[in-house]
């Protein structure tokens, strides 16, 4: 019984495998295999069923199984290439980064290099050449460490210039568009599909060169090749495009209707929208205004779905965001390693030391002399004393600095209060007996000209690292700012700013909010403690 049971099982698997072109349920997919699923997942994925794969995807993802670091990456790489393939870019970058983050190994590669193809398209899309050409290099860079056999390399740098050709077009370098596309063709088994991508980039550059002719042989052909592919639809949008463009309009209206119905049952509205708006003008010219009207009101809410999906900007900044993190990610992985690295050199290096110092211990050690170790034992002794000589000096030095700071903020402080005192006196006297008295008041504190120069001195020598990083992290820092800087930094409240600087309260309170925003500290940290965790080497 245990036996049919087995072989039912198997029967069903290998059916289920053979049947790509059918959509997968949430029931079934929880009684399949992970390793199936992705299989199937892919089957649909190049049949133009991208919907029901990402469907499949999504699923799987949301059972909750425990996932091999193979099947994570084939997972997120399934559900990146089913959105990019719907032309849901910002679904499709979300996993693209994914299969980046992951760093797969060298088996994996693969897939690692194909999420970079397909970030690179996405930016020729969005007319971002250059960066698509940066993504390509770094693809190149991936493929070199791979662990893959030739043949898989050649194919892989088949597509990898196969891209590189689209870059080129995206930049109008016609020239260096044909030699991408002649090695793409030098390298790999060229399969149909590549056979019919390269036929498209051909009917694309006698397109772009003016050889409207030679132009529609191409596309011809590909539009009239067995099956369904992204490549050949993407050949009806710019043939019927191009047909449009040189007033064929009703050579243009048949193309579009033939796009649209392969479309039927493949989820792109940016491919539908596109071939809705050629026939919508094509009936316009055609005398049939009434269809035309309805089939670019369609083709607008088609690209306001699409819209709502994604836009240019946002779609390059989601990648450029990616981009820095995968890049913090990466440098944070290189210095792991170079220090990991650092560590074994210097525990083999200590071994050595270590073996080659008992070595010469144990040959010089009858030599040694008990004089050669006391003068060693006076050298040292010596030493120290000098150390904790210099360390007290430094250690005094700096407290004198700080004693003389706090007294010239104290003498700062009994300043103000003092001109304070004598501004708010509105009693009727002697007014040259009430300046003697200023006079004498402002002597006995014994402050001179130069007494915030000397303070601004004074704070840098005593927190020199403070005052450095402060100015390398926010230079546009003004000397007021700097200075309401270094009072909050010594840990002086409102009133004790509002005295020494001669302001009141609530103009020290606007002071520092403002400073606040301008330095805008780390949530849940305030700007005192932020400011005192300045105080260290940089």
């Amino acid at each position: 019984m245990k036996r049919f049971a087995t072989i039912i099982m198997t029967v069903w698997i290998a059916t289920l495998s053979a049947l790509p072109a059918i959509a997968l349920d949430s029931d079934s997919i929880a009684m399949m295999p992970t390793d199936l699923i992705l299989d199937r997942a892919s089957h649909l994925d190049e049949s133009g069923m991208f919907g029901e794969s990402s469907s499949a995807l999504e699923s799987l993802s949301r059972l909750g199984r425990d996932l091999t670091a193979a099947q994570r990456v084939r997972l997120s790489y399934g559900l990146a290439h089913a959105y990019y393939g719907m032309g849901i870019y910002s679904r499709a970058i979300d996993h693209v980064f994914e299969v980046l983050n992951l760093d797969p190994d060298g088996s994996l590669a693969r897939f690692d290099v194909g999420a970079r193809l397909i970030l690179a398209d996405i930016y020729v899309r969005f007319r971002a050449p250059d960066r698509a050409a940066n993504v390509l290099k770094k693809a190149l860079a991936r493929l070199e460490k791979a662990d893959m056999s030739k043949i898989e390399r050649d194919n892989m740098l088949q597509r990898i210039h196969q891209q590189w050709s689209s870059v080129h077009g995206a930049r109008g370098e016609w020239n260096e568009f044909l030699k991408s596309l002649a090695m793409a063709d030098s390298l790999g088994e060229h399969t149909s599909a590549d056979r019919l991508r390269r036929q498209l980039d051909y009917a694309i550059y006698y397109s772009q060169t003016g050889d409207y002719k030679l132009s529609g042989r191409y596309f011809e052909r590909v539009i009239n090749s067995p099956g369904w592919s992204y490549d050949k639809m993407a050949a009806y949008c710019d043939y019927a495009q191009l047909l449009l463009d040189l007033g064929d309009h009703r050579r243009a209206l048949s193309v579009a209707d033939d796009g649209l119905a392969a479309l039927e049952g493949h989820g792109n509205d940016e491919m539908r929208a596109e071939l809705m708006h050629v026939r919508g003008v094509a009936l316009n010219s055609l005398g049939n205004p009434a269809e035309a009207v309805e089939c670019l009101e369609k083709s607008r809410q088609l690209n306001d779905s699409i819209l709502r999906w994604h836009s240019s900007q946002s779609v390059l900044q989601a990648c450029r965001d990616y981009e820095l993190d995968l890049e913090a990610k990466s440098k944070i992985a290189a210095e792991k390693q170079r220090r990991r690295q650092a560590m074994t050199i210097k525990i083999i290096a200590a071994v050595a030391l270590l073996i080659l110092g008992l070595a010469i211990f144990l040959w010089r050690r009858q030599a040694r002399s008990r004089r050669d170790v006391h003068s060693l034992e006076l050298l040292m002794a010596e030493q120290q004393d000098t150390h904790r000589r210099r360390l007290s000096d430094t250690m005094g030095d700096l407290d004198r600095k700080r004693r003389n700071l706090m007294s010239l903020t104290l003498k700062l402080a009994q300043l103000n209060e003092v001109i304070e005192r004598a501004v708010g006196d509105n009693s009727s006297g002697d007014a040259a007996g009430r300046l003697d008295t200023l006079r004498s008041e402002i002597r006995r504190i014994g402050l001179n000209r130069n007494v915030w120069d000397i303070f601004d001195v004074l704070c840098e020598q005593t927190s020199p690292d403070f005052f450095k990083r402060l100015t390398q992290l926010h230079p546009d820092l003004t000397r007021g700012e700097t200075r309401m800087c270094a009072y909050i930094f010594m840990n002086l409240g409102t009133k004790e700013i509002a005295t020494m600087t001669n302001r009141s309260t609530r103009t020290v309170e606007t002071v520092k909010y403002r400073l606040n925003k301008k330095l805008a500290p780390p949530d849940g940290i305030s700007l005192g403690d932020y400011l005192r965790s300045l105080d260290t080497p940089a």
